[in-house]
């Protein structure tokens, strides 16, 4: 994924995990967020949750190789728009 998004011309920070990407300051520019809902840990449904009550803005895009009814039905709550390729 990191690949592909620099191939497009994008600047990319990857972290391992959620505790990882809380770690690291925040940079001041346009940022999104690409987050897998099943990931060891810290779900990217959790930190989602996570963000939000700390009132962060950051666009999120969710990635899963599994269509999960529960996934699809949680991350669809806000502005989540849930789409299969």
């Amino acid at each position: 994924m990191k690949r592909l998004i620099i191939s497009a011309g994008f600047a990319v920070d990857s972290f391992v995990s959620a505790q990882g990407f809380r770690a690291r300051p925040r940079p001041d520019i346009s940022a999104r967020l690409v987050l897998g809902i099943h990931v060891p840990g810290v779900s990217g449904l959790d930190l989602e949750d996570e963000l939000a009550i700390g009132g962060g803005n950051l666009p999120l895009i969710f990635l899963t190789v599994y269509g999960t009814v529960p996934g699809r039905v949680r991350g669809s709550h806000g502005n989540v728009k849930p789409t299969s390729v």
